[in-house]
């Protein structure tokens, strides 16, 4: 597996880009959302959810942990495995008491999946 990481500002873009892939008409680009612990999907009740982690640590500029997790393409692997290896990848980083989604996508020949998190925890502190 490899991970590719980046720190970002827009967590609504980066989950609007995902979940854009879930609803995507075209099979070969579409996505899927493995897992949220968000409490709905609808726009204005996440950026309010945001709002509340923001105002936990407000000078937190780059707030948005993208990852995305590659296999190869000789690998089978399953919703509940690559949930289970993107929920313990979080663990092992620190990620364990943030917000997040996790997106299995189907848009190139190998199967990988996207972590999305806030870096600041439900106690304030940062990743």
């Amino acid at each position: 597996m490899i991970a590719k990481q980046s720190i970002g500002k827009s967590f609504m873009g980066a989950f609007h880009y995902n979940l854009r892939k879930v609803f995507s008409k075209q099979e070969n680009e579409r996505a899927e959302l493995l897992e949220t612990n968000f409490s709905t999907l609808d726009n204005n009740t996440i950026k309010k959810e945001l709002e509340i982690m923001r105002l936990l640590n407000p000078n937190l500029s780059r707030n948005t942990y993208h990852a995305s997790l590659n296999f190869s393409d000789k690998e089978q692997i399953t919703n509940e495995t690559m949930l289970a290896i993107a929920k313990e990848y979080m663990e092992r980083m620190g990620f364990d008491d943030n917000l997040y989604c996790i997106f299995r996508h189907h848009d190139t020949s190998h199967p990988h999946c996207h972590i999305l998190a806030l870096r600041n925890r439900f106690d304030g502190k940062v990743v």
